[in-house]
């Protein structure tokens, strides 16, 4: 009996450390707006962090404006990471918001959501929406209509400022697959004693 609580502790423990979102922005009042998306992405201490940004729809998208530090992939192909560097990572593409929303898949990982120590490590991503000039925000003044902050403690805050909201955090796929580990280890068990 008591292997079988271990395993199934064991089956309920996340393999990967992340922070998931599921992210939608309320553009109904801008429809059709043609502007700029832009996501920002850094860091408060030396260790390295990432965001990872999936599932892009509900707006079309255009040029990729010149990054800024550590950026690999594209919205369009529905692989973007920004890497936290000094000061941080930007990315913008001209963007058409023709529907009345559009949402993503965001997952930060780093040291905060690691090895979360009271310490000042700390991640902030946010979400701007600029004019085609880049000269005057969309939806608010200064262009930020959502933002996520990890302490260095791990305590998670969000601010869609009436525009964005952030969906309850998202199992990474490592765990579903250390759950489903877990339940064959205990079906073999429950297999093996009858």
């Amino acid at each position: 009996m008591s292997k079988t609580l271990l395993l199934l502790a064991f089956s309920l423990v996340p393999a990967a450390h992340a922070a998931a979102f599921l992210i939608t922005v309320n553009t109904l009042s801008i429809n059709p707006t043609a502007g700029y998306l832009a996501l920002d992405y850094s860091r408060q201490n030396a260790q390295p962090s990432f965001a990872a940004i999936t599932g892009f729809t509900g707006a079309s998208l255009g040029a990729v404006e010149p990054t800024l530090g550590t950026v690999s992939g594209d919205l369009s192909t529905n692989d973007l990471i920004l890497t936290a560097t000094n000061p941080g990572s930007n990315y913008a593409v001209a963007t058409n918001f023709n529907t009345n929303s559009f949402s993503f898949l965001l997952s930060i990982y780093g040291p905060a959501i690691d090895t979360p120590d009271n310490g000042v490590d700390g991640t902030t991503f946010s979400i701007q929406m600029f004019d085609s000039g880049f000269s005057s925000g969309l939806l608010t003044v200064d262009g930020i209509v959502g933002q996520i902050n990890i302490a260095g403690d791990g305590t998670i805050t969000t601010d869609g400022l009436g525009f964005t909201t952030f969906g309850d955090p998202v199992p990474e796929p490592s765990t579903f697959l250390t759950m489903a580990a877990g339940i064959a280890a205990l079906a073999f068990v429950s297999r093996r004693r009858v």
